[in-house]
């Protein structure tokens, strides 16, 4: 696999940092279209403190968009080949950390104690039906924590 070989993997993370270095500049205060490097973090910190951060960050981010994508098609604001393309890169990424037990409970718990979210109102970045990344704001309601638990019992656990 080519991330496997670390040159290669110098190449695109030198790459990933040149795109973030741009995207800063253009929106130093993460008004607009910084929020797009946002995406699975809602999610991610929430598996983090879901699991008493036993699972490392890029990790719980990762896991965190697989989530959003999941939870977007749930919630009708993306597709479901967008979820079954994405699904097995970010999978293969997770490794070992799929087997973990992740209390959707508590990730519905975590994820309204984020800065930028209330218990009634999230502020997601979530994929729309061409699968492009956006600021989504989301009730926090039985149809979202519906879409978290069907995710959780489904893909986390042992």
């Amino acid at each position: 696999k080519v991330f496997k070989e670390e040159n290669w993997m110098k190449k695109y993370i030198y790459e990933s940092l040149l795109i973030k270095k741009k995207i800063i500049e253009q929106d130093e205060f993460d008004m607009d279209i910084r929020n797009v490097m946002n995406y699975g973090h809602s999610f991610g910190h929430a598996i983090e403190t879901a699991t008493k951060y036993s699972i490392p960050h890029g990790i719980a981010v990762t896991i965190g968009m697989d989530m959003a994508n999941f939870v977007s098609n749930k919630l009708g604001i993306t597709t479901k080949s967008h979820f079954k393309r994405m699904h097995p890169l970010l999978d293969e990424n997770v490794g070992l950390y799929r087997k973990k037990n992740i209390n959707p409970d508590l990730i519905l718990e975590a994820i309204v104690k984020d800065k930028k979210n209330t218990n009634s109102q999230l502020k997601l970045i979530l994929p729309d039906k061409n699968g492009f990344i956006q600021i989504c704001l989301q009730k926090k309601n039985k149809r979202f924590d519906s879409a978290v638990e069907e995710y959780c019992s489904t893909y986390q656990s042992n």
